[in-house]
């Protein structure tokens, strides 16, 4: 893993309520940081990383949620994938209206993503794939007119009543 190279000194200007965390998304087992010592659903690893105030990683065993098949850590499994779950909890009507989210979710192939690093930003050892802000509207709008102030790049939303860590 390459080590941090970044200046990423900016965000320490803004005074999130909750720290920046740094993300990275790896085929090989991380040295240097922890594994994770409990079994979490991805969505709540960044909360870990938060609150923990370390570095650390997790693999498929870490994992207690469907995380890992948008990672590409598992295969869905059918009874899933055919929109049988929404439904008992309420959240669609029908499967058909459940299934249609897995035409829109972002995965990665699988084989792909072995390992997650979450690291605080200012402990952070590696260069990260990711960053996720928790922010006030008016923070976010400062970071999002500097993402496109060079680029002019528009900026896009996307959501699914569920799967959010996708």
């Amino acid at each position: 893993m390459r080590p941090l190279k970044s200046d990423l000194s900016i965000y320490k200007k803004f005074n999130f309520k909750n720290p920046p965390v740094a993300v990275k998304f790896l085929l090989s087992k991380p040295e240097g940081i922890k594994q994770l010592d409990k079994a979490l659903p991805f969505c709540e690893m960044l909360r870990e990383a938060q609150r923990g105030g370390i570095p650390f990683y997790f693999s498929k065993e870490n994992e207690s949620c469907v995380g890992k098949v948008v990672l590409g850590m598992d295969d869905m499994l059918p009874f899933v994938e055919g929109g049988l779950i929404g439904p008992r909890f309420g959240i669609y009507q029908e499967p058909r209206a459940n299934n249609k989210i897995y035409q829109y979710i972002p995965k990665f192939d699988k084989g792909i993503v072995n390992y997650v690093a979450f690291s605080p930003l200012d402990k952070l050892p590696f260069e990260p794939d990711l960053l996720v802000l928790t922010a006030t509207p008016s923070q976010a709008e400062i970071v999002l007119r500097a993402m496109s102030y060079s680029t002019g790049e528009i900026w896009e939303t996307r959501a699914t009543g569920v799967l959010g860590c996708a």
